[in-house]
């Protein structure tokens, strides 16, 4: 298993993977400079975390679709299971790193270790597991890399309007999907949910949050496991 997630760092690229935790110290850096208060920001990179996770590991296997190399595990006696749990597990590992970055740099620039505030940044950090889950996933079953990536950025950026949507259209069942969780920063301002719930006649809290993310991606995850153990990979 290690040695599978080696190999996927090395066809992702160690460049790739090193740019980004960079890119994100530089960020908090130039945040702290110009005098933003980093603590109460702390959270509001979660989502850009996702954000970079789909980015680099949009096409984790459509681009082995796309450059063949997916051919060279069926000759191999890889259980192909154990390849996607290989690939998910760079995911994870990869996101689990840039929360440490981020959690890591403003400790060491505000010289400050807020115990509480650690706690709610993993916490509000649940959501990339079902993100992380959904990338297997999408990549799984489209061979294409850029139109699956694009597909996962868009998901991102549009959950919450899809979820109002869907609300505005009666449509309650939302609620028991991922779609108004897949950002967990929404509900840090308690009379802004408070009067979404109350327009929309509805129960969205954090507890169920939890429940549904972690639900779904297990769900998501064996679906993904089961198709791909199915698919017909032609060598």
């Amino acid at each position: 298993m290690i040695n599978l997630i080696k190999n996927e760092c090395i066809k992702v690229g160690y460049f790739k993977l090193f740019i980004m935790p960079i890119i994100l110290i530089i960020a908090i850096y130039i945040m702290h400079f110009i005098d933003i208060n980093i603590n109460s920001k702390l959270i509001d990179f979660i989502p850009y975390i996702g954000v970079l996770v789909v980015t680099i590991f949009g096409g984790i296997v459509s681009n082995e679709y796309q450059s063949g190399t997916i051919r060279f595990y069926i000759t191999k006696p890889i259980n192909r299971s154990k390849i996607l749990i290989s690939k998910l597990l760079t995911m994870i590992f990869y996101t689990l790193l840039l929360l440490i970055v981020v959690l890591t740099t403003c400790i060491l620039i505000t010289k400050n270790v807020n115990i509480t505030l650690i706690k709610e940044f993993f916490f509000y950090s649940i959501p990339l597991i079902f993100i992380n889950v959904l990338t297997l996933y999408i990549s799984t079953n489209i061979k294409s890399s850029s139109l699956s990536t694009t597909i996962l950025i868009i998901f991102l950026f549009t959950s919450n309007l899809i979820t109002e949507l869907f609300l505005l259209l009666k449509l309650k069942i939302v609620i028991y999907t991922p779609l108004p969780y897949i950002d967990f920063n929404i509900y840090i301002n308690k009379e802004v949910i408070t009067a979404f719930n109350n327009l929309y006649n509805t129960n969205l809290n954090l507890n169920s949050g939890v429940i549904i993310i972690l639900v779904y991606s297990v769900i998501t995850l064996l679906l993904t496991l089961i198709l791909f153990n199915k698919k017909d990979i032609k060598s």
